[in-house]
């Protein structure tokens, strides 16, 4: 009787060590490798919604195009979620709801969901028409800093409110939806 009670202890002792392991592997991965954010506004609709959770690498290039988590511009406890539309030079001009990067055309296929949910928006700007030199009184995106917006346009604050943001405090870029497990999904 005493032996089996050994070999439990020690069979629980293992469970327990092994647990705590993986515990300690999953809290280093958060804090170092990985970020995990739950969505709380409207401004990313239909493509993140609130209560979401995505994942972010924390140490990723930025591109055009990539979901960034950052430290609010108003407050440094906060973290705002937006889409990352120009980089470090770029100069940026919405015309007539069409982007331009460079002077370019660009292509925004992360908003065709929400005009084809919205087909009232067919009659209306998504986005209202701006330069950089109109909103924030320079003609393109400072070095280390990027301008953001929202996928909801019309109700988003972002860059085109707070200007631009920092590259110190970009916390990470999203890539994965988790969470509701059945809408599971690479972004």
């Amino acid at each position: 009787m005493k032996q089996k009670r050994k070999l439990l202890f020690k069979k629980f002792f293992a469970i327990g060590q092994n647990l705590g392991f993986i515990f300690l592997v999953i809290n280093l991965l958060l804090t170092f490798i990985f970020a995990s954010t739950k969505i709380f506004g409207q401004s990313m609709e239909p493509n993140l919604s609130p209560g979401e959770r995505i994942l972010s690498w924390r140490f990723k290039n930025i591109r055009r195009g990539n979901i960034i988590i950052f430290k609010s511009p108003n407050n440094s406890k906060e973290y705002y979620i937006k889409r990352v539309i120009g980089l470090p030079g770029d100069k940026i001009t919405m015309k007539n709801d069409q982007l331009y990067i460079n002077h370019q055309k660009q292509k925004e296929p992360y908003l065709n969901v929400f005009k084809q949910l919205s087909p009232e928006l067919n009659q209306q700007k998504l986005t209202p028409n701006f330069t950089l030199k109109k909103i924030l009184h320079t003609n393109q995106v400072p070095a280390n800093s990027y301008f953001v917006m929202g996928d909801n346009r019309q109700i988003s604050e972002d860059s085109r409110s707070y200007g631009f943001i920092k590259r110190k405090d970009i916390i990470g870029v999203a890539f994965f939806k988790f969470w509701p497990i059945g809408r599971w999904q690479f972004l």
